[in-house]
């Protein structure tokens, strides 16, 4: 099981945002389904500062209610805060909205340490506020990562970096709600907090706010599941096609439905072969289409991405098989 804890702060008594309650909503949209099968996926309960006030005793409640278990029944459990941060000489803080001068909400060290301690294998902390980046850094003369086995964090900013705005909604979670819809998955439509970083990373630009990516774990966990554009039952046909990674497959007349001597074997393996090649699994060698490599009798090779798919399939390591 997996579950999901979300809060989203907009009514601070002081310097009150917008699009935090929204960016809260979005994430638990996203993360509450999987597309395909359209399935169930994280057990989500959100927070938001038009329902209720967001205090610093509540997220305390929450956060250690949700980030430990004592059934062994959750694999997985999301922290998604966003709101104002605040960092000083002795800590970071995602503040509440009875935040006071020295109790701003809850320490970045004590969700840490609540990490540490927690009994679930798999925890994520998405946070998009200011200078989210300094969660899982000890404050002083050196920052040392400090990250927990099993413990995956991905923020908004860095240490030092406030977090943008864009039409009403967080940059960061807009980016972030994108990349879970789809845009971020692999040809299976499976979608990890790496992918994820990797695509907020990429469609920010260098001198916007950096996103910051810090994890200790052994494997990376689905986060969502979306539409494939291959099925692995599909794929896994591809060493079937490919004695080798580096063995072309050989074409010729017979795979083409229009000649008077296709064969309706030949023409069906054709077919998925061309779906290999829009998904930028195979190319063909010598001809700019697959069609024309048929006809010519020429051949058809694996791409750098279709080699990698096919060692793990060899291997029997293809992932995300739950």
């Amino acid at each position: 099981m997996k579950r999901a804890l979300l809060f989203g702060i907009d009514n601070y008594p002081f310097a009150p945002l917008r699009g935090c309650v929204a960016d809260a909503l979005k994430m638990q949209e996203v993360l509450s389904v999987n597309d395909i099968p359209p399935t169930g996926n994280f057990q989500c309960e959100v927070f938001t500062s038009d329902q209720e006030e967001i205090t610093t005793e509540l997220m305390y409640e929450k956060i250690q209610q949700y980030l430990d278990d004592d059934t062994g029944a959750i694999r997985t459990a999301l922290l998604y805060f966003a709101g104002h941060g605040y960092v000083d000489g002795l800590d970071g803080y995602l503040v509440s909205q009875n935040a006071s001068k020295y109790a701003q909400g809850v320490e970045m060290s004590d969700l840490l340490h609540i990490c540490s301690q927690s009994r679930i294998p798999e925890i994520i902390i998405v946070l998009d506020c200011c200078y989210s980046g300094e969660f899982g850094s000890i404050i002083g003369n050196k920052r040392l990562s400090q990250l927990p086995s099993g413990v995956s964090i991905l923020t908004s900013s860095g240490a030092e970096q406030r977090s943008l705005e864009e039409n009403g909604a967080g940059l960061f979670t807009s980016l972030l709600y994108d990349a879970l819809k789809g845009e971020a998955a692999d040809i299976l439509g499976n979608i990890d907090v790496a992918a994820v970083y990797n695509y907020v990373d990429n469609m920010l630009g260098a001198f916007e706010q950096r996103p910051i990516f810090k994890t200790n774990v052994s494997r990376m966990t689905r986060l969502r599941k979306t539409t494939p554009r291959i099925t692995i039952e599909e794929l896994s046909r591809i060493t079937e096609f490919f004695t080798s990674p580096t063995e072309p497959h050989q074409l010729d007349p017979s795979y083409e439905d229009t000649e008077p001597c296709s064969t309706e074997e030949n023409v069906q393996i054709f077919k998925l072969l061309q779906k290999m090649t829009s998904v930028g699994l195979v190319h063909p060698v010598e001809e700019k289409f697959m069609y024309y490599a048929a006809i010519n009798s020429k051949t058809c090779v694996l791409t750098p991405t279709g080699k990698s798919y096919w060692k793990l399939i060899d291997k029997g390591h293809l992932r995300y098989q739950e």
